[in-house]
């Protein structure tokens, strides 16, 4: 299918095709004949490389993940329990990339996991209100007193401490807990 006028021939034929034999309704609004990168799709967006065509994920869907990650992330949502957040994101998550499988570049998929886990890093670090609980919580997690004291007593953010290698080290991919934190 080289040119336009080609492909609205075979446009055509799979609209009658379709309104004819299937009886099914064709939407003239959402249905053209275009380039795919010009063309939106549900989620997705096409890219044009030295490699050919990739499918990619659409910015506005890693938006709206994002948005409701942070949604059930929000570290003042309640006296909900960490292995609760985990099992409500782990549905959500486990469809959305059943859904986006498909996708030429993986490593998305990798970068939003990573930068979940640490939004659930963060919600670990403010559980624990006070240095001392930190403390205390760090070195139930495994690290020597000196770690521990280095991670719990320092005057950043909790986002920032969500960040810092001893926290990375101590919560992990969160495989210490009693709940199922995988995705996929």
């Amino acid at each position: 299918m080289k040119g336009r006028r080609s492909g609205e021939r075979v446009f055509e034929s799979i609209v009658r095709f379709l309104s004819k034999r299937l009886r099914l309704a064709v939407n003239e609004e959402k249905s053209a004949v275009d380039r795919p990168s010009a063309r939106k799709f549900p989620g997705f967006s096409f890219l044009r490389t030295g490699l050919g065509v990739r499918i990619c994920i659409s910015r506005q869907s890693i938006k709206k993940l994002k948005d409701k990650i942070r949604e059930h992330t929000r570290v003042r949502r309640g006296n909900i329990t960490l292995e609760e957040r985990i099992k409500v994101l782990r549905r959500y998550l486990v469809g959305w990339m059943g859904y986006y499988a498909l996708t030429d570049d993986p490593s998305i998929l990798g970068n939003i996991t990573s930068w979940m886990r640490r939004r659930m890093r963060m919600v670990v670090w403010n559980q624990w209100k006070k240095p001392i609980a930190r403390f205390r919580g760090f070195r139930r997690l495994g690290l020597t007193a000196r770690e521990a004291r280095m991670a719990a007593y320092n005057s950043r953010g909790k986002w920032w401490n969500s960040r810092i290698k001893l926290a990375h080290v101590a919560l992990g991919n969160f495989a210490n807990l009693k709940s199922d934190f995988k995705f996929a």
